[in-house]
């Protein structure tokens, strides 16, 4: 038996559109449902904020019978490796390499009919850029 008593019911609410500070916490290469493509999927937890430890999900397709997805894919990846401060963006050796990086991402709603709104990732920036910027009144004299 279980005492939910002093228990909060989890909401399912969809992470906001906007910009965090994430840290890559899982990576794995999956095949297409036809079987005929892969992507890396990856998860983002999110480091700070009133979201701190939301999630938002993302894949890159590096396998796929329309070249125009790969390239995009392939694309979004090496901006995740170059925002990251990844050492060589030019070269990922394994997947398991994007876990632990820390990067920025601009996330915006997707509608999805079927399961309802998501978050999605629109693209990466420096981590750097990510830390708040002075109040400009601070350096008014009295």
């Amino acid at each position: 038996m279980f005492d939910l008593s002093n228990v909060s019911e989890q909401k399912n609410e969809t992470l906001p559109a906007g910009k965090y500070l994430c840290s890559v916490t899982e990576a794995e290469m999956k095949d297409t449902k036809d079987g005929t493509g892969a992507y890396i999927r990856a998860e983002l937890t999110v480091m700070e904020g009133d979201a701190k430890n939301r999630k938002v999900f993302t894949n890159f397709n590096v396998k796929n019978k329309n070249p125009k997805a790969v390239e995009i894919g392939l694309s979004q990846l090496k901006s995740l490796l170059v925002n990251a401060g990844y050492p060589n963006p030019n070269k990922l050796d394994s997947v398991s390499d994007i876990c632990g990086l820390t990067v920025g991402v601009k996330t915006k709603i997707k509608a999805d009919p079927e399961y309802g709104d998501k978050a999605e990732v629109s693209y990466y920036l420096d981590p750097k850029t990510m830390a708040p910027e002075k109040d400009s009144s601070e350096n008014i004299p009295f």
